[in-house]
């Protein structure tokens, strides 16, 4: 694990990396999180490739965060005996607000762009474009940034630009 200046981590916090006796020395950190980064209060990180948080990144409370998944493809074994998947990663880019109780499964690889913000028990699955609000299970985008606007606009929202261009 590699931390930057001026990390916090909340109480309860669990930063995890199964099987890291395996992983041998001279491999890359399994968990980065950049400098000004603060974890809430009972956050999870659990990390068998690479979850990587960068700069000033804000999570609530009991904020999971994974890029593996536990294996259930043989029905005749009990799932805690299968081990886990194969995994992918997490990255979280600068300034982004992760809210409280929300889990990112980056089981395939995942990445949160730069000033994003994922709502309070939302369930991410994919990745996240810059400057975009998700919410929801599975987390959909609900708000974008509108550089031409300089502010941010909802999704469902119509293009006010649009209607003068027909």
């Amino acid at each position: 694990m590699v931390f930057g200046d001026q990390v916090g981590v909340g109480a309860h916090s669990l930063l995890i990396v199964p099987d890291w006796r395996e992983r041998g020395s001279g491999v890359e950190p399994a968990i980065v999180i950049g400098s000004r980064t603060s974890l809430g209060v009972a956050c999870t990180i659990s990390a068998i490739n690479r979850v990587s948080i960068g700069n000033d990144v804000l999570f609530g409370p009991r904020v999971w965060i994974t890029d593996h998944n536990h294996e259930f493809r043989d029905v005749t074994r009990p799932i805690h005996a299968q081990g886990r998947t194969a995994g992918g990663f997490v990255e979280i880019e600068d300034n982004c607000w992760i809210g409280t109780g929300a889990v990112v499964v980056g089981a395939r690889g995942i990445r949160i762009g730069k000033g994003s913000v994922i709502g309070a028990n939302s369930v991410v699955v994919r990745s996240v474009a810059p400057f975009s609000v998700v919410a929801g299970n599975p987390a959909r985008v609900i708000r974008q940034f509108d550089a031409d606007r300089g502010d941010w606009r909802r999704v469902d929202e119509p293009d006010p630009q649009a209607s003068h261009q027909r």
